[in-house]
């Protein structure tokens, strides 16, 4: 789960009911599936919300400032070194080129600032519509995701 720019607020995944969200979801998925496979890649040492992912340490791509920004891979190089499949992700995660399909999640519509103009922006709505699909947990944030992003 790629996670979003630098804030000055942590990351969104350590909210408590996201991480209940994945827990229950990765644990649901792993007693249907027992084969597959969870890689958590973070650029932090933040912890993944399950104890039965890994963890895998990936950096922010090179600039041209500093081409070689260290010796962890960059997500996309990340990506492809571990053979994922299918890459689960925020819905407002920044762009990742990959061959993966995306499986996008939003517990809720907190990414959108609510002085914005009903206008979603076009990489969203890009990202919305190249992914394989959208996971949403209730009702209302369903009809919320399906009203904005068309």
């Amino acid at each position: 789960m790629p996670q979003g720019p630098a804030r000055e607020q942590p990351p969104r995944a350590v909210d408590q009911l996201e991480t209940e969200f994945f827990r229950r979801a990765l644990g649901a998925l792993g007693r249907i599936s027992p084969d597959t496979r969870f890689v958590w890649f973070s650029e932090t040492d933040m912890q993944p919300p399950c104890d039965n992912v890994s963890v895998c340490g990936v950096s922010r791509r090179a600039s041209l400032l500093n081409p070689w920004r260290n010796k962890t891979p960059t997500l996309e190089q990340a990506l492809q070194q571990q053979r994922v499949e299918v890459l689960l992700t925020t819905i407002d995660a920044p762009p990742v080129r990959t061959t993966a399909p995306a499986v996008l999640f939003t517990l809720d519509m907190t990414f959108r600032d609510d002085n914005e103009s009903a206008a979603v922006s076009k990489s969203l709505k890009r990202a919305c519509g190249e992914a394989r699909t959208i996971l949403c947990p209730s009702v209302y944030v369903h009809k919320s995701c399906a009203a904005q992003f068309e």
